[in-house]
This record gives C-alpha cells, sequence and structure tokens, in this order.
C-alpha cells in the first residue's frame, strides 16, 4: 500500500474527526459536562485504582482485540476495527491527559 504524505495527513485529519466526535458521544453517557473525567474517577474509586491504571484496564480489552484483528489477518470480529482504533485512539488521549494533570 502507498499513500503520500498529503494523502496520509487527510486519512490522519479524518481520524482525529472520528476521534473528536466519538468522544463528544460518549462523554455524554460517562461524565459530567463540568469533570471531564468523572466518569473515569467512579470506576478507578470503584477499583481502587488510579486513573491512569484504569484508563491501562480500557485500552487493554481493545489492545486485544486490535493485536488478535492483525495477528489473524482474516478480518473476522464482531466490531469494526476501526472503531476499536479509534477507541484507543480516545483512550490514549485520556491517558495523555491524566498523566499531564497528575
Amino acid at each position: 500500500m502507498r499513500m503520500t504524505d498529503d494523502e496520509l495527513l487527510q486519512f490522519m485529519e479524518k481520524t482525529l474527526r472520528n476521534v473528536i466526535a466519538l468522544r463528544r458521544t460518549k462523554a455524554v453517557d460517562y461524565s459530567d459536562p463540568h469533570d471531564a473525567f468523572s466518569g473515569l474517577r467512579r470506576v478507578a474509586q470503584e477499583m481502587e485504582l488510579t486513573e491512569a491504571k484504569t484508563l491501562l484496564v480500557f485500552m487493554a480489552k481493545h489492545w486485544d482485540t486490535i493485536r488478535w484483528y492483525v495477528i489473524r489477518g482474516d478480518g473476522r470480529h464482531s466490531e469494526e476495527i476501526d472503531g476499536r482504533i479509534d477507541d484507543m485512539i480516545v483512550y490514549l488521549i485520556l491517558l495523555k491527559a491524566v498523566l499531564k494533570n497528575q
């Protein structure tokens, strides 16, 4: 597969727009508009983990699916792999924000 630099940048921009839209959608279910980390904090407290470790747990599920998708190479999976990758990007950005604010 070949892609020009411009095509890659366009792909990245589209992906990041999708990631932002995904976060906006999920924020309604998982956080308070005045506290973006309220849902994460609740789960972390219930599990007696730090927010960063809780995010690692969330990411582990997606990473395992992505890994198996790549290893198997047959495209079998119940959820679009793009969605799992986008979820992973959201979690990585949340982790970056959590670590920045420790």
